[in-house]
Parts: structure tokens; C-alpha cells; sequence
């Protein structure tokens, strides 16, 4: 995907979330929803604003010029905001919630002291497509989160199997309606269509075989060729299948940039065997320093175009101050000589067609651009409709201001022709 391809993707990305964000809030504010479908829906929102986040980096080299940082900005207030209104809401389910100690905050030691409750962080469920190399990954995620769990009912985890699926797979299980029984049912529907551990190998093994070469050296590249690597290797060591280093290794070097890739020869000694770790980290570490120079050029960029607006808004007081001291001190109009304004504003120019302007402002020696007279070069904006150098009201329309006395010698020329033939065929 080119650059901007990359970035219309990552502009649609936020408008996603910022559409999310504003539906959750309003059904908030409008009390159309239970608590377990609000924190169901945030926690799918978390997961939109923590990959926007990371994309914005890339999205500020991509477009250094655009307004993206104040987009940004917006983004977390609005973000911030809800996740407020949804804190509000789960601190009344735990208020209400009974509690055999009497206060859900502290625990009781072995010897009988109260020691508060750390509050943890609420891990994010996994989202499973129906990509069956995928499968194995979502799987024990979801069974460790929310199968195992005793503390809520089926119809419970049921909503949760259903927010966590997209896609094909969430189609899969759409024939269900919402209830206790529909949780085991969907569940199993789920390990009978992608449990195929045969296939699953082959897949796993075909994207460490088709690994392409990356061309751009940059980190976000550089981290995905690991990050790939690892987790296909990874999902194959569950599945009980072990490939040799020295394979995987070669597959990985010919993934490098080739600047990337001459960097790692020049590291090694020609009868020295590296490991797959020393390659994973020195690919990490030349990630990192990339993206350390990427950052501070962004930086530069940033505050170069801070400068040229802040410069650019010192700049426009002046030139409208010139515009003003000229129309203020503007005398007679050269067209109706009745009145003090420019030529322009003058209801006698006005009433002219494109033909005869011209010719008033070549008898005056005006300058065509700014309908003015002076000497220095015109720095004036040029016509609107062209961006010629001439003013907005000297552009020709052919079609509207083409002259009258052209239209009917056309009209006459067409009128001998057709006589002309009519009488030679009598």
C-alpha cells in the first residue's frame, strides 16, 4: 500500500472512533443501554483508540503538513470523556454488587488485617475474524479471560463471544439468539469449523515461506518482520512442530531491506553461525534507532511548520493594513469618476462585459491583475477562475462572453454555405 493509501486508511480509522465514541456517549446520556452492554462496548472502543494512537506517529510522517496533531488532541478529550462516564457507571455495579468481607476494596490477611485491593487493569479481549491461523491464538485467550471464569453466567459469556467475533465468524454464530443455553452451542460451532490442526500448520508454515521483502527500512516495518516471525514460530511450537534456526534465519535475512541486510552481514564473521535471537535483536535495535531519528525529524517538521504559521499570521495584519491604506486613500474611479472606490466595486464596470474591461483598463494603463496603477512587479492574488495573471473580473467565459459580431458572422457564414449547396443541387 502506498503512502497515501496508508494514510486515508488511518484518516478512516479515526473517523471510525470518533463516530463510536460520539454514539456510545449519546446512548450514555440517553440511558438506552444495560451496564454490561456499555462496558461490552467500551472496551471494543479501547481497542480502536489504542491502535489509532500508534498509528498516529506513522500518520504525522505520512502528512507532516496536515492538522493531525489537533485532531489527536480532540480525539483523547472526547475518548477521556466517555471513559469517565463509563468508570461512573462500573463503580455503581461494584457499589451494589454483594460482598461477603463487607467492603469489596480490602482483603483480609492471615492475620487479620485489612489490606486494600489493588485495582488491575482490565485486559482487552482478543477479535477473531475467522482467519484460521488466527484460531489457535484466540482461543486459549478467550478460554483463559472468559471461559474459565466462574464469576459470570453463560449469557454473559455468550455477549462477551459475541463482541470479540467480527466477520465471517461472527456470522457463524449469528443463528443463535441471546440466551444461557446459546453460549456452549456457539462455542463448540466455533472448534468444529476451525479446529483443523493439519490446516492450521500449513498456514502458519506458508506465511514464514512467503515473507516478503521489505523495501522500506523503516521501524514499523522492521518490528512487523519479528513480530510475523515470532508469532508463527510461536503458534507451530503449540502445535508441537519445530523448524530449524538455521532456516528460519535465512528466511528472516532475505525479509531485511537490502541496507538493512548489509548492516547484519557486516555485524557477523564469515565462519560465525549466529542464533535466531542475536537476528531478532539486532533487528530491534536498528528499529529503534530508526524510529528515534524518524521522531525527531517529525519533531523538526512540527515545529518548522509552527514557525511558517505563526510567521504567516504576524504577516496578514500587514497586508490587510496595505489593502486598506490603498482603498482609503483611493481617488476618483477611472471608469465613472463620480465616486471613491476601486474599479472593481464601480457599478459602471460592473455593467461591462469581459470585452469592453479590457479595453478600459488598457486606455487607463492599469495593471491587468490588480486594476491599479504603479510601477513594481503586482503581487496581488491572480483570477480565481485561472490562476492567471489577470483579475478575477478580466476572465473570459468562451462560451458567455464570446462577442456578438463573432456569433453572427458565424451565424451568416453558415447561412452562405447552406444556400450555396441548396443551389447547386437545383
Amino acid at each position: 500500500m502506498n503512502h497515501n493509501g496508508r494514510a486515508r486508511l488511518i484518516l478512516q480509522k479515526r473517523i471510525t472512533l470518533k463516530t463510536q465514541i460520539t454514539i456510545l456517549t449519546n446512548t450514555i446520556d440517553n440511558d438506552r443501554l444495560d451496564n454490561v452492554n456499555v462496558k461490552l462496548r467500551f472496551e471494543r472502543i479501547s481497542d480502536h483508540f489504542k491502535n489509532y494512537e500508534e498509528l498516529h506517529d506513522e500518520l504525522m510522517i505520512l502528512e507532516p503538513n496536515g492538522d493531525h496533531l489537533e485532531e489527536m488532541l480532540e480525539v483523547q478529550d472526547r475518548f477521556y470523556s466517555l471513559a469517565s462516564k463509563v468508570d461512573a457507571i462500573l463503580k455503581q455495579i461494584n457499589s451494589s454488587t454483594p460482598n461477603h468481607s463487607g467492603n469489596s476494596n480490602y482483603i483480609e490477611t492471615s492475620q487479620n488485617e485489612r489490606v486494600k485491593r489493588i485495582k488491575l487493569p482490565i485486559a482487552q479481549l482478543p477479535k477473531f475474524s475467522g482467519e484460521i491461523e488466527s484460531w489457535l491464538s484466540y482461543k486459549n485467550t478467550f478460554i483463559t479471560m472468559i471461559d474459565l471464569r466462574e464469576d459470570i453466567t453463560d449469557l454473559q459469556k455468550f455477549l462477551y463471544l459475541k463482541d470479540s467475533l467480527k466477520g465471517e465468524a461472527l456470522n457463524k454464530i449469528n443463528i443463535y439468539d441471546t440466551s444461557d443455553a446459546s453460549y456452549k452451542l456457539a462455542w463448540n460451532l466455533l472448534i468444529e469449523t476451525y479446529e483443523k490442526r493439519r490446516i492450521i500448520i500449513a498456514k502458519h508454515l506458508d506465511a514464514i515461506l512467503d515473507m516478503p521483502a521489505q523495501e522500506r527500512n523503516g521501524n514499523l516495518e522492521l518490528t512487523q518482520i519479528v513480530d510475523n516471525m515470532k508469532q508463527h514460530v510461536n503458534m507451530l511450537a503449540a502445535l508441537d512442530i519445530c523448524i530449524d534456526e538455521i532456516i528460519l534465519i535465512r528466511i528472516l535475512e532475505r525479509s531485511l531491506p537490502l541496507n538493512i541486510r548489509s548492516r547484519w552481514e557486516e555485524s557477523l564473521k564469515f565462519d560465525e553461525i549466529p542464533s535466531l535471537k542475536q537476528l531478532y535483536d539486532f533487528v530491534a535495535g536498528t528499529a529503534f534507532r530508526i524510529a528515534t531519528i524518524e521522531k525527531e525529524k517529525l519533531r523538526k517538521r512540527a515545529s518548522n511548520s509552527c514557525e511558517q504559521r505563526h510567521h504567516s499570521k504576524i504577516r496578514k495584519p500587514n497586508i490587510d493594513a496595505r489593502i486598506m491604506l490603498s482603498t482609503t486613500q483611493e481617488e476618483k474611479c477611472s471608469i465613472c469618476q463620480e465616486e471613491k472606490h476601486v474599479i472593481f466595486r464601480c457599478p459602471v464596470y460592473n455593467k461591462m462585459n469581459v470585452n469592453q474591461r479590457w479595453d478600459n483598463i488598457r486606455r487607463l494603463r492599469l495593471c491587468q491583475n490588480c486594476l491599479r496603477a504603479h510601477s513594481n512587479d503586482c503581487r496581488s492574488i491572480k483570477c480565481r477562475s485561472c490562476n492567471r495573471f489577470h483579475h478575477t473580473s478580466l476572465h473570459r467565459n468562451r462560451i458567455r462572453e464570446e462577442p456578438r459580431h463573432s456569433l453572427q458572422a458565424s451565424l451568416n457564414q453558415n447561412t452562405s454555405t447552406e444556400g450555396g449547396t441548396q443551389g447547386g443541387a437545383g
